[in-house]
């Protein structure tokens, strides 16, 4: 049998992927077709915005979700960089800022990922200005709970190499 099935997914089709956990796709708004996830269980949810733009149908989507603890969103580029970032269908700061005025949700808690290394530490200080902190950025290794959206930081750090020798396991 193959090591990998592919299955073509639908919007909004809700697919068991181990007992009792959930992905539902959810359309983002890229330069390409892509999705983010809604990741569920019987306790809650956290969605995954994948790479995306302004994009009401996700805000749409969460507020009518009350299960959704948890948003991971994508910024991507400075403020000063957003003409890059509207064409290339990523927010910035200022963008996101703009677009969480359609969420109603209160208690979601908000993190952030996908910045561009090189721009790090401009995206995080223009966070910063809209309310969003470096502790709601996230970094590998961390998990989030389904049941309260409360962001669980790993002690545990990998250097590059053993990223990378523990990558090359895959499918060994």
């Amino acid at each position: 049998s193959p090591a990998v099935v592919y299955v073509e997914i639908e919007f909004y089709k809700r697919y068991e992927v181990e007992d009792g956990i959930f992905l539902t796709p959810i359309p983002a708004n890229h330069s390409i077709e892509c999705c983010g996830y809604l990741i569920q269980n019987d306790q809650g949810a956290v969605l995954f915005s994948g790479d995306t733009f302004k994009n009401s149908k996700l805000w749409d989507f969460i507020n009518k979700q009350e299960s959704i603890k948890a948003l991971i969103i994508d910024v991507s580029f400075p403020n000063r960089l957003a003409k890059i970032a509207q064409d290339s269908k990523h927010l910035t700061p200022r963008f996101l800022h703009e677009e969480l005025q359609q969420l109603h949700n209160e208690d979601l808690k908000i993190y952030v990922n996908h910045l561009k290394p090189f721009y790090r530490d401009e995206i995080i200080g223009e966070l910063k200005e809209v309310g969003i902190f470096e502790d709601q950025i996230l970094k590998d290794g961390e998990h989030i709970s389904l049941k309260n959206g409360l962001l669980q930081r790993s002690a545990l750090r990998y250097t590059t190499q053993q990223k990378i020798q523990k990558l090359n396991k895959i499918g060994t």
